[in-house]
């Protein structure tokens, strides 16, 4: 994607607080809860891990 580890960091962390969360795996479940991603976009993501 050509951004740094930092700038994913930082994302990461602005979009927890934005939710009011403190882990990666609720920030995930809000998330999936507000359409802002599928399941099938987790299981396509995942077998690039």
């Amino acid at each position: 994607m050509g951004i740094s580890k930092e700038t994913v960091i930082q994302h990461l962390k602005f979009a927890r607080e934005r939710y009011g969360v403190r882990k990666r795996t609720s920030l995930v479940i809000r998330a999936l809860f507000d359409g802002l991603i599928s399941f099938s976009e987790i299981f396509q993501r995942h077998k690039y891990w």
